[in-house]
């Protein structure tokens, strides 16, 4: 039943997010949700016990924060940037200054802590879609280039300062090196192979939505053998189980996105230039393809990719080059 997600893109962004109030609304009970989700991290990566009382899992080398599994990371990461967009923009046309800074100090102070909850993917996608959001604003908005050019400067630093500082970010950093530069022999490049090979014998149709964990072979990663419930890519877990047919429509789907979001960056100016870029940024945190990625179709972070999806572009500007709803 993986459909219900798209219908759910669609009703939250052309009927229950379409209201401006709807959407600050929400973005801001999410920004406080967040908030608190990273105070509850950030006690058990000092404590070792979060303030709900999640004992930390040494064995597993991530933190759960409020969560008793390890996924902290991703939540965060997937609702981020839509959240302190949507509040941004609401708080800079309401010239609201204390809505705005806390927006930006919530942003700097997630990423922070996803570094420290040892989620590699999720610091990753979502260094990548502030990346991607502030270069389009760069450059669009001339303004804005030396502060931009200021705060990434800050935050390479920091990021840098933590992997020479902490034993835990160094170890952390240094696995994701070592997989990256061994991903074929890593846990994730062989279930990437194992999805490519899956799609060419059934390069067609593929093997029917979740297909992939009933067919996929006994894998060795050292001395831990392993079936994947996924591929850790949705490009190849699309190819596995829908075929090519179904790999051309996704990467479809992508284009009309991306196209929506680049003709809205060009239409407007200032402010408003804000939604259409993060929207691009998101696009890029979730699809950017050379990175280890949850399942499209079975498990919780599918419900927020589709999720934050449909927060950011149901405030995508009109063709008319404003915000819908406001002023």
């Amino acid at each position: 039943l993986w459909f219900r997600l798209p219908l759910m893109f669609a009703a939250l962004r052309y009927f229950i997010l379409k209201p401006e109030a709807a959407r600050t609304l929400v973005a801001s009970w999410l920004l406080g949700v967040l908030g608190l989700v990273a105070v509850d991290t950030i006690w058990q990566f000092v404590t070792h016990v979060s303030l709900t009382g999640n004992p930390r899992i040494e064995h597993s080398q991530r933190l759960t924060g409020p969560f008793t599994s390890p996924k902290v990371g991703i939540f965060m990461g997937k609702l981020l940037l839509p959240c302190v967009g949507l509040c941004l923009v609401a708080a800079l046309m309401r010239k609201q200054a204390w809505l705005a800074l806390a927006s930006l100090a919530l942003l700097g102070g997630a990423v922070v802590t996803i570094i420290f909850t040892g989620e590699r993917a999720a610091f990753i996608t979502t260094a990548l879609g502030c990346a991607t959001a502030a270069a389009l604003m760069m450059m669009t908005e001339k303004r804005l280039r030396v502060p931009i050019v200021l705060a990434a400067s800050l935050s390479i630093g920091a990021f840098i300062t933590l992997y020479n500082t902490s034993a835990w970010v160094h170890s952390r950093g240094s696995q994701m090196i070592e997989v990256i530069k061994h991903y074929p022999q890593s846990d994730y490049g062989q279930l990437m192979q194992a999805a490519i090979t899956m799609g060419k014998e059934h390069w067609l149709h593929g093997v029917g939505v979740h297909g992939f964990a009933a067919l996929c072979p006994q894998l060795q990663y050292g001395t831990y053998i392993f079936r994947g419930l996924h591929p850790h890519n949705i490009f190849g877990e699309w190819f596995a189980e829908a075929g090519a047919i179904g790999l051309v429509l996704f990467l479809a789907m992508i284009g009309v996105l991306l196209r929506e979001g680049l003709r809205a960056l060009r239409g407007t100016t200032g402010i408003a230039r804000v939604i259409p870029a993060l929207a691009i940024g998101v696009l890029v945190q979730h699809f950017f393809p050379l990175m280890g990625m949850q399942s499209f179709f079975l498990n919780w972070s599918a419900l927020l990719l589709w999720y934050s999806l449909a927060l950011v572009f149901a405030a995508m500007p009109t063709s008319r080059g404003v915000l819908p709803n406001v002023g």
